[in-house]
C-alpha cells in the first residue's frame, strides 16, 4: 500500500472508531474493487450492477457478501439503453447500449426499468441498488418493481448466461 493510500485508510479506520462515520465504504470496479473488499478496511463497497454490467456479480459481490460487507449496486438501469433507437454518442451510454443489443434480453410482460430493477435488487450479495432518476414517477416506479420481488429463476439464468463469458469488466 503506498503511502497516500495508507493515510487514507488510517484516517476512515480512526473515523469509524471514533463513532464519526458509521462504515467505510469503497466505490469501484474490477482489480480496485477486489483488492477493497479483500483488505479489511472497508465495511461496505459499491459497484454497477445491471443487466448490461454483471461483471463484478460472480467474484467482488459473492466476496464481499461472504465476508458480511454491504454491497451497493450502483448503475441498476445500466443508463437505459432501451431509450434509444441508435446507437448514442455519449460512451458510457453507448457501452451499454452496445452490451444491450448484444444480450437481446427479453422484457416478456415487465418494462425494461422494471426488469432492470429487480435484477439489480435482488441479485445475490447485493445489499441495496441506487436507482438514478430525475423523476418522482420513475422512482416510484422502480420502487413497484422491487415490490413484485426477484425476477423467476430461469429469466434470471437467462440473463446470467447471456451475459457471462463476453469478458465485459465493470462500467465505472
Amino acid at each position: 500500500m503506498n503511502v497516500a493510500l495508507a493515510g487514507v485508510a488510517e484516517a476512515l479506520r480512526s473515523a469509524v472508531q471514533a463513532g464519526k462515520v458509521r462504515v467505510s465504504a469503497y466505490s469501484g470496479e474490477g482489480d480496485a474493487l477486489l483488492w477493497a473488499v479483500r483488505s479489511g478496511l472497508f465495511g461496505a463497497v459499491q459497484c454497477s450492477v445491471s443487466v448490461v454490467d454483471q461483471a463484478a456479480l460472480d467474484g467482488a459481490v459473492a466476496e464481499a457478501a461472504g465476508r458480511g460487507m454491504g454491497v451497493l449496486g450502483k448503475r441498476a438501469l445500466g443508463n437505459a439503453p432501451w431509450r434509444f433507437d441508435a446507437r448514442p454518442s455519449e460512451p458510457d451510454v453507448a457501452e451499454a447500449w452496445d452490451r444491450f443489443q448484444a444480450l437481446r434480453p427479453e422484457a416478456a410482460g415487465l418494462s425494461w426499468p422494471a426488469l432492470f430493477t429487480r435484477f439489480a435488487a435482488f441479485a445475490p450479495g447485493v445489499s441495496a441498488v441506487l436507482v438514478g432518476t430525475a423523476s418522482l414517477a420513475h422512482l416510484k416506479d422502480a420502487a413497484g418493481a422491487v415490490e413484485h420481488g426477484p425476477l423467476d429463476s430461469a429469466r434470471l439464468a437467462s440473463l446470467r448466461g447471456a451475459f457471462v463469458g463476453r469478458g465485459w469488466g465493470g462500467r465505472i
